[in-house]
C-alpha cells in the first residue's frame, strides 16, 4: 500500500481515494503483475526490477480507474454510467 499511496499522491491525478477505488487500483495492480513464484532465491536480473514492475503496474492501474471510477465522483461532471472495474480494458 505504500506504494499505492506514494504514486497517488506525487501524480496529482484527481482520484477518488474512498476505500472502493483504493482496492480497485490494488486489484487492478496485482492483475497486471506477472506471476512470480520462488522456491529458491535468485538474481535480480533474471526477472528485473521487482519494484519497477510495481511501479509501472501502480501507475497504470491508478490512470485507469482516475479514467473510470467504479462509481459517480460528486461534483464531477456525468459522461454516461460509470463502469466497474472489471470492464476497465
Amino acid at each position: 500500500m505504500i506504494v499505492m499511496e506514494k504514486i497517488m499522491a506525487r501524480d496529482g491525478k484527481n482520484i477518488c481515494t474512498c476505500s472502493r477505488c483504493v482496492d480497485a487500483v490494488a486489484a487492478l495492480a496485482l492483475n497486471l503483475l506477472p506471476p512470480h513464484y520462488y522456491a529458491e532465491p535468485h538474481e535480480e536480473s533474471e526477472t528485473g526490477s521487482p519494484w519497477l514492475m510495481v511501479e509501472t503496474a501502480v501507475v497504470e492501474a491508478v490512470d485507469r480507474i482516475a479514467q473510470k471510477p467504479g462509481h459517480a465522483i460528486p461534483g464531477a461532471p456525468s459522461d454516461g454510467p460509470v463502469s466497474s472495474a472489471r470492464n476497465i480494458p
